[in-house]
């Protein structure tokens, strides 16, 4: 797994819409702290204040920031991104 994604699955998520193999969003509180995890990971803050990130309502969407960095897959239950490498995670077992 990359650093980016790491970091994404250590945060707390606060909310999610995904469904029928869709993500819509996947949210956490906009902190200094989780700016600051984002950043140490490799993120810039010019890539986490675009509006399709930085939400009006004091969140961020990882959603778009996890996809972009090559996530396949977002697992709610685990509350995880993940890589192709490990879709056993993802609940898509063939």
């Amino acid at each position: 797994m990359n650093a980016k994604i790491e970091a994404i699955n250590n945060l707390s998520f606060s909310d999610w819409s995904c469904s029928g193999g869709e993500c819509e969003y996947v949210l956490v509180d906009d902190t200094p702290e989780h700016r600051k995890i984002l950043v140490d990971a490799g993120f810039t803050e010019d890539e986490l204040n675009v509006p399709e990130v930085s939400y009006d309502d004091g969140t961020l969407n990882v959603a778009h920031l996890a996809f972009k960095s090559g996530a396949e897959w977002f697992n709610p239950q685990l509350q995880m991104f993940g890589l192709e490498d490990n879709m056993r995670l993802s609940g898509r077992m063939n």
